[in-house]
């Protein structure tokens, strides 16, 4: 559930303008310094809304705001947790994308390790991923093709 924020309450609406910023954000240019400013934040604070950032990173991914979670998961175990749960939890909704499983297996890593992950592997993760539906529809294409040139055809009973 979300709380309602006042306007009285600055601080706490921080996170939230970031968010909504990043949201309506599409280029990573604009979103370097958004994250630069997340990462400014307390972990106490982002948490609030960790479930949000996360969706979002896994909705349109872009990478400053993977990487920018990565760090946090490299700075608290706790939110490490939570963001693995998240992804745990996503992925099971989406069992092929691989962009989940590489974002995980960062913010996994960095936990570990103190750290964003510098292998490249990992940064891949990074990178300017292609949207989920363009993975979804190169899934399907090497899954119903064979591994010959010509397609199978299905045989036909006559009856003579």
């Amino acid at each position: 559930m979300h709380r309602r924020i006042d306007s009285t309450d600055g601080n706490a609406s921080k996170e939230w303008e970031i968010l909504w910023a990043l949201f309506i954000t599409q280029d990573a240019h604009q979103q370097q310094p958004l994250c630069a400013e997340l990462l400014q934040l307390p972990a106490e604070r982002i948490n609030q809304y960790l479930l949000e950032y996360v969706y979002l990173a896994v909705s349109r991914p872009s990478g400053p705001l993977e990487r920018a979670i990565t760090e946090l998961c490299g700075r608290s175990f706790n939110t490490a947790v939570q963001v693995s749960w998240l992804l745990l939890a996503l992925l099971q909704d989406q069992p092929g994308n691989r962009h989940i499983c590489q974002f995980r297996d960062a913010c996994e890593h960095a936990a570990l390790m103190g750290g964003v992950p510098s292998h490249p592997h990992y940064l891949h993760t990074f990178s300017q991923a292609q949207p989920h539906q363009q993975q979804q529809q190169q899934q399907q294409q090497q899954q119903s093709s064979p591994h010959s040139s010509t397609p199978a055809t299905p045989a036909t009973d006559v009856d003579a």
